[in-house]
């Protein structure tokens, strides 16, 4: 499975993951705002169930949450995404998710508890 890949369910609808659709930061007028796979991938933190990266867009730092639907579990994304800091975020979206220990564990895994 690629990053791109990555999918999440809202209601009945279910939409990308990747990338993160929202990126906060601080804007002034006229700024461009960061929109698909643009940037350079400058850190990622882990949020419990999804995570946060922060990447580089025209000379400022902006952040974004990715959560998508498990498998595969977060800790396998972001040794992924680790490994990928300082690389161009459209470059990341087609890197493959290698490590997949949960193949053939069905769907409760990486869900608490397992």
């Amino acid at each position: 499975m690629k990053l791109r890949e990555l999918k999440r369910a809202a209601g009945q609808t279910v939409l990308r993951a990747w990338p993160p659709a929202t990126w906060t930061g601080s804007y002034r007028l006229g700024d461009t705002l960061p929109v698909g796979e643009v940037g350079i991938l400058k850190s990622v933190k882990n949020g419990g169930d999804h995570l946060i990266l922060t990447i580089e867009y025209e000379a400022r730092e902006v952040s974004g949450a990715l959560q998508w639907d498990v498998p595969p579990t977060v800790a396998a994304v972001e040794k992924v995404l680790r490994s990928q800091v300082g690389k161009a975020i459209k470059d990341i979206g087609g890197v493959d998710i290698a490590d997949e220990p949960w193949k053939g564990l069905g769907p409760e895994y990486g869900k608490p508890g397992f």
